[in-house]
């Protein structure tokens, strides 16, 4: 059976919002495998839709608070493993400094990563930061236009992620 760009592009939404892509394909009442297809062949021209949704869970936050309770619980660990050793008046030096040594080695590398990040993500994740603050704007200042607005988006989904979705 031959489905629209439209179906297309709901299923491809819905896998971007955090569907499984089976449960993005079973609410457009499309079959799992034309749905992988589809994922699949996007890829080969430039449309990961796994990018896209990474970045979308990213701009939405969920990415960052992870990252942010790492770090919260990593400088804890610090702050309790420095404590501890201050009262530990019986161990000797060396191992104190051992201690330290692989503590402050993972804490810079978990900094390092957390500092790193990744571009080709952060820079699709402005991107699709501006076009839900566009759709916003819209609904809120255009109502009657929101429904073009959100087709128009949608359809301009794999754009985005060709244009920003690579390093360029």
């Amino acid at each position: 059976m031959a489905y629209d760009n439209a179906t297309k592009a709901r299923v491809r939404a819905g896998f971007i919002r955090g569907l499984a892509l089976d449960a993005a394909a079973a609410a457009e009442g499309v079959p799992y495998n034309t749905a992988r297809n589809w994922k699949r062949k996007a890829e080969i021209e430039g449309d990961d839709w796994d990018v896209a949704r990474r970045a979308n869970q990213l701009s939405s936050g969920t990415v960052g608070d992870v990252m942010q309770q790492v770090m919260d619980s990593l400088a804890q660990q610090f702050a309790a493993t420095l404590d501890a050793l201050e009262s530990k008046a019986d161990m000797p030096p060396l191992d104190k400094a051992n201690i330290l040594l692989k503590l402050s080695d993972a804490f810079v590398k978990t900094m390092a990563a957390a500092a790193r990040g990744n571009p080709k993500l952060d820079r699709l994740a402005v991107a699709m930061e501006v076009v839900q603050a566009m759709a916003a704007f819209v609904a809120e200042h255009y109502p009657d236009l929101r429904k073009q607005f959100i087709d128009i988006a949608q359809a301009f989904g794999p754009e985005v992620v060709r244009q920003f979705g690579t390093q360029q």
